[in-house]
């Protein structure tokens, strides 16, 4: 087993702290977004139109 060095230890966590600053950064813009629209309750589309009602025609009688 090898025994890792201080600096090398240092580096990785310089690194590290470095990519951790990124994504706090990245998630503190996305905090900052409006909330998504998730189109609940919303109206997005206007409903079909109803139909007319079909005219009712008696059936024919056989004699």
């Amino acid at each position: 087993m090898a025994i890792a060095r201080v600096q090398d230890l240092a580096s990785e966590i310089t690194e590290h702290n470095t990519r951790m600053c990124e994504v706090l950064a990245r998630a503190a813009d996305v905090l900052k977004l409006p909330r998504p629209d998730t189109f609940l309750g919303r109206r997005t589309k206007e409903p079909f139109p109803a139909e007319e009602q079909p005219i009712w025609v008696p059936p024919l009688t056989s004699f």
